[in-house]
């Protein structure tokens, strides 16, 4: 037998026809699993946002980079609460990367072999490759592969030692993720299993050196010279991790008659009310700046005259235990966690650290006849070892009233650790020592979704203390501020006709420098075509957000840097596209930026980094039922 979740997968399992026939594979995220909740879902092939390569843009939100796809992100907003534990500090390029806490996981069913394969073109030799490929190997373990390629051709810079400008690539990323999932007979045993490799090579080039030159200039064809000319950051992470769940509870068979004599068994329903678990995670990362011709107009060299094994490389492994029960309308989950972590820097040496953590989990779900209220409270706290006493604490209550209207709202508290490298960083071109203060982190959160008229209102407020900043010439510091986020998306539409927009306004009380408006959208028409073989959208996209200091990007550290001396922002990027579906065929053709030279010059995504000009794309989305 096999079972995921609930009466409809099961069914459809032991349906034997199914076999034969080229379907969809469904999973359930190890989210819901954990949860006890049975929901069953099918990977996205919808046409909308399919023309995005960046995976902000996907979601509509406003941010920074270097101007191209596959450089470093910084999302115009501000977290309310981070991720616990010990941080090393960099995770500009954490969005292009797959996760290697597996935060993500999903048990697929699969009886039909099933790729899914994403490719995308543009100028300057732009590639997006993204391939899925995923089957049952018998009918109780599947295997599979994620594969991502990323890479473009410098279209700005041109002083690059010994290379041809135009032959440059500026970001060159790989990533790779071997996964398995496999269940026993009877449904109570677990087993998952993951194997990441992402790999980054970002060719640093400083950002313009003479960017009044780029403000006075106009045109498409043009080429300024940089102020590095053969630096590199390169990235390497690795990691593996076995997931393993013993669950224990009822189940019930469904039988039907074969003859007036005989019955068979056709599948059956297990309801787990407890679980136990056990995870360890192994992983490796090393960061390495390298520069062979240590350019001192643009920094300082303090130990070298070249920077060719500026890294720092952090080996961790987590072991994580833990317990779950079901209690009819009351889930309940703890665990205990003990990590090992190791940091190298040629500069101080090999560092050892530890951390030990307890985190609690209930859940209270209370269904009414018209409406469904959820409340829960999470915590998690560091009892010894590198983050003693730090912890976080939320509580949450969601309401649904008939399936129109949901109200959701949280509370949050949250001290922590600053990044291990705002504390130690020695480099060839940066060095600070210091005892850093915990930070502080208090909010109040909530979201109220308009199902009739698709429409979501949020709005996030919270206190920082002690939040920690990066500057370009002086170590980290930490400053207290307050914070305000409110936020609207509605999609409506006008027979075929759709509008998709977001729009946000921030404020801070002092400091900390955040765009105080900024819009995102879509307008499109949609219909089928062509005897209804084709559906297809036509529209345009745009974003906008006012302007502000934006931080500066430093290459040696990787990081964006506070500064108050210049501003970016108020202005539009327009683009128009044509995403269509034929079959398992999704298409798109873009042209982004259309609006280049209409208005100023000053187009920057990060000051000393412009956005990209006017340009094209394509690119084929194409599900494949063997």
């Amino acid at each position: 037998m096999i079972f995921l979740a609930g009466k409809a997968l099961s069914a459809a399992q032991h349906d034997t026809s199914l076999s034969k026939k080229k379907i969809r594979p469904l999973y359930i995220s190890i989210k819901d699993f954990e949860n006890f909740k049975p929901e069953i879902k099918t990977f996205d092939t919808s046409l909308f946002n399919l023309n995005f390569i960046n995976p902000i843009s996907k979601n509509n939100l406003s941010f920074q980079d270097l101007g191209l796809p596959g450089t470093p992100i910084k999302i115009l907003n501000i977290e309310s609460y981070k991720k616990t534990g010990f941080d090393l500090g960099f995770n500009n390029m954490n969005h292009w990367f797959y996760d290697i806490k597996n935060s993500n996981d999903k048990i697929i069913y699969a009886p039909t072999p099933y790729t899914d394969l994403n490719f995308s073109q543009g100028e300057k030799e732009l590639i997006f490759i993204e391939a899925k490929h995923t089957q049952n190997i018998n009918k109780r373990l599947n295997a599979g592969i994620d594969y991502r390629r990323i890479k473009t051709n410098n279209y700005l810079f041109y002083n690059f030692d010994n290379q041809t400008y135009d032959r440059v690539r500026i970001p060159n990323i790989y990533n790779l993720k071997l996964f398995s999932s496999y269940h026993s007979k009877n449904d109570k045993f677990y087993l998952l299993n993951n194997l990441i490799l992402n790999k980054s090579t970002l060719r640093e080039t400083g950002g313009l050196k003479y960017p009044e030159m780029f403000d006075t200039t106009s045109g498409k064809l043009r080429a300024f010279e940089n102020n590095l000319s053969n630096a590199t950051n390169k990235i390497n992470q690795y990691s593996f991790e076995i997931k393993s769940y013993y669950r224990i509870g009822n189940y019930e068979y469904f039988t039907q008659k074969k003859d007036s004599n005989k019955t068979d068994t056709s599948s059956f329903d297990f309801t787990p009310k407890k679980y136990i678990y056990h995870c360890i995670n192994l992983s490796i990362n090393k960061y390495t700046y390298y520069d062979p011709n240590a350019d001192t107009p643009y920094y300082n060299t303090t130990f070298f005259g070249k920077t060719n094994a500026d890294s720092i490389v952090l080996k961790e492994m987590n072991n994580r235990a833990g317990i779950a029960f079901n209690l009819k309308n009351i889930i309940f989950k703890t665990n205990a966690e003990l990590s090992n972590i190791g940091v190298f820097n040629r500069f101080y040496g090999q560092q050892y650290f530890y951390n030990l953590s307890l985190n609690s989990n209930i859940l209270y779900n209370l269904p009414l006849r018209n409406l469904i209220i959820k409340t829960g409270v999470n915590a998690v706290y560091y009892t010894a070892g590198y983050n003693k006493n730090d912890f976080l604490i939320k509580a949450h209550l969601k309401i649904k009233i008939k399936t129109q209207t949901s109200f959701f709202a949280e509370i949050f508290s949250q001290k922590h650790k600053p990044e291990f490298v705002q504390s130690t960083y020695y480099s060839n071109h940066a060095i600070w020592n210091q005892t850093l203060d915990k930070t502080n982190r208090n909010g109040f959160s909530s979201i109220v979704f308009f199902e009739r008229f698709k429409t979501k209102m949020s709005v996030n407020i919270c206190h920082f203390s002690n939040y920690i900043l990066y500057y370009k010439n002086t170590a980290p510091q930490g400053i207290d501020f307050n914070y305000l986020n409110t936020d609207i998306e509605n999609k409506t539409n006008f027979k075929k006709v759709f509008f998709v927009n977001r729009i946000v306004y921030q404020k801070t009380s002092k400091t900390y420098n955040v765009p105080e408006f900024s819009l995102n959208g879509q307008v499109y028409f949609e219909s089928f075509l062509f005897k209804k073989n084709m559906f297809a959208q036509i529209g345009f996209a745009y974003n906008w957000n006012s302007n502000f200091y934006a931080d500066l990007y430093v290459p040696y550290i990787r990081q964006f840097v506070w500064q108050n001396h210049i501003k970016t922002g108020n202005y539009p990027y327009l683009g128009v596209f044509i995403r269509a579906t034929i079959q398992t065929v999704n298409l798109f053709l873009k042209f982004e930026h259309i609006n280049q030279g209409m208005l100023k010059s000053t187009y920057y995504s990060t000051y000393l980094y412009p956005n990209v000009p006017r340009f094209y794309s394509f690119g084929i989305n194409w599900r494949l039922f063997y």
